[in-house]
């Protein structure tokens, strides 16, 4: 029984073994296996050969037979991404902030909160500031006159 490695592992006995697959040894193949339960990743070097690679950085990297590089489209791609989920977290982040604001505004009298916001009340300039009485609230005549 014979090992095969072309971007995958093929048994001799089982099938047909694609052409330009590489020959495995029993002892390499067992410690591709080993390095691959630990973390690692098995791809194919510039020759076809199998190696253990170290984790996969991020789904855009790709293997070149010595290291993982990333493409400038999968680099923009992952960059887009990325910058959306920024903006989703930043929206979010200031909504829990108008949340906490609002929610801290509610326990503060009125006149502690323009402390928080740092305005000032604007004169009321003639206008009335209280509600005015109702007809029926006006004071009776006196009596005896």
């Amino acid at each position: 029984m014979t090992i095969y490695f072309k971007n995958g592992f093929y048994d001799d006995t089982l099938g047909s073994v694609p052409e330009g697959a590489v020959a495995v040894g029993g002892e390499e193949y067992a410690a591709l296996f080993a390095g691959q339960a630990q973390g690692g990743q098995i791809a194919a070097d510039s020759d076809g050969r199998p190696v253990l690679t170290p984790p996969r950085p991020s789904e855009y990297h790709e293997w070149d037979g010595k290291k993982w590089k990333i493409s400038k489209a999968a680099a923009r791609f992952a960059n887009s991404r990325f910058a959306k989920q920024k903006t989703a977290l930043a929206f979010s982040l200031a909504e829990k902030a108008d949340e906490l604001k609002t929610a801290s505004w509610r326990a503060i009298p009125k006149w502690k909160s323009t402390a928080f916001t740092g305005r000032k009340k604007k004169p009321s300039r003639g206008r009335r500031t209280t509600t005015p009485r109702p007809r029926c609230w006006r004071k009776s005549p006196p009596q005896g006159a």
